[in-house]
């Protein structure tokens, strides 16, 4: 016996239950008791790039742009705690590290008073979604 899972909505990112009722029949026509079970159907994870990073050193403020391939409003990315160019990890928490979604699955955050991230060749930028996904580390431009 196989079962094909429900495929989900375009934008879903709850997972969805599905409850599955089983009778076997043999060949002499006799029927089982029925059998009852759940499946749990999870929607798959986006993918997060980030398209462009730049610290502006005038103005001490971090600018991130970001993408989800997931389109929806409960889609809610995260910047992760980045190495700075004193060589220390800052954690952006505190200044607010979740993006604004802007629709379309795009998403902008900017830190004002954030320390400058490492520069080229370090790729110290990572964005986190809650659907699972991780960007590849991404570096940033100085203005």
């Amino acid at each position: 016996m196989t079962f094909t899972a429900p495929t989900l909505a375009a934008g879903t990112i709850s997972p969805t239950t599905v409850t599955l009722t089983i009778i076997a029949t043999n060949a002499g026509g006799a029927v089982s008791a029925p059998a009852t079970t759940t499946v749990t159907v999870k929607p798959l994870p986006d993918t997060v790039s980030v398209t462009s990073a730049q610290f502006r050193l005038s103005q001490t403020r971090l600018a991130i742009t970001a993408t989800s391939t997931v389109v929806s409003p409960s889609v809610v990315l995260t910047l992760q705690p980045y190495l700075t160019t004193t060589g220390t990890t800052f954690d952006p928490a505190n200044l607010g590290s979740v993006f604004t979604n802007t629709g379309a699955g795009n998403y902008t955050l900017t830190l004002v008073g954030a320390p400058e991230p490492a520069i080229s060749p370090a790729k110290p930028i990572v964005v986190k979604s809650n659907l699972g996904a991780t960007s590849l580390p991404s570096a940033i431009t100085v203005r």
